[in-house]
């Protein structure tokens, strides 16, 4: 995305923009990849400005959020003294758990040789059986609605505007670094967890904390709102 494209402001891409989608180019094939638990629920794009919150969901509707998560976002942000800023992320069931992201360590893998995991992510190793059932799983976990009832949480996963920046020509990874600076995490309000290769000491306690796929994008990646990605994808996280 040229510079020349870019809106004029961060109310106005926030009107505009939609989440860059998933491609379907398989993992293996994302250079310089960071790998995070892909997680459920509706993908949004929140636009902070002071105490003001506009979240916008992939086609650009507002879902019914609770004002006390809204508020949290704020806060989230504000603490930092950020002025304004636009988030990607989803919306999904809370209490979030603090230890999600916390890595176990290769004894919580029961035997199985790391080097044969990450050939299973990356080159899709499994039975067909199990893969089949597996991806099913992946697709109906990702399509479940918001929770009729009980809280929300907010998971940050990229920041495309910082007051009056623009990021999304800046690269994926230096944007992860920024949103961390910008996001004061809270019990509703988080950023996601994202690793390098090798992912084996990770695969167990996400698959235990629920997750079935894994997210891997190029960390060099620029944003290019509403497109698909050619540098990003899922798999799915290896059986233990």
């Amino acid at each position: 995305m040229g510079a020349t494209t870019l809106p004029r402001n961060a109310l106005d891409a926030a009107l505009a923009w939609r989440p860059m989608e998933f491609g379907s180019r398989p993992a293996r094939d994302v250079r310089n990849p960071i790998v995070e638990p892909a997680w459920n629920g509706p993908r949004v794009l929140v636009l902070v400005t002071g105490s003001t919150v506009d979240i916008r969901d992939e086609r650009g509707d507002r879902p019914a959020v609770a004002v006390d998560l809204a508020q949290a976002i704020a806060a989230a942000v504000a603490v930092t003294g950020t002025e304004t800023a636009i988030l990607d992320g989803h919306l999904t069931a809370a209490p979030m758990r603090g230890t999600v992201g916390v890595g176990v360590g290769l004894e919580a893998l029961d035997g199985v040789h790391p080097a044969d995991m990450g050939r299973q992510l990356l080159l899709g190793g499994s039975n067909r059986r199990d893969r089949r059932r597996d991806r099913l799983e992946a697709d109906l976990a990702r399509r479940a609605p918001i929770p009729a009832e009980g809280p929300l949480a907010f998971v940050a996963i990229d920041l495309l505007w910082i007051d009056d920046t623009p990021l999304v020509d800046v690269p994926l990874l230096e944007r992860k670094r920024l949103l961390e600076s910008v996001l004061a995490e809270s019990e509703p309000v988080r950023t996601s967890v994202h690793v390098r290769p090798p992912l084996e000491a990770w695969y167990g306690q996400w698959r235990a904390f629920g997750f079935h796929e894994v997210a891997v994008r190029d960390a060099n990646g620029r944003y290019r709102p509403g497109e698909r990605a050619d540098d990003w994808a899922t798999a799915l996280i290896p059986r233990r």
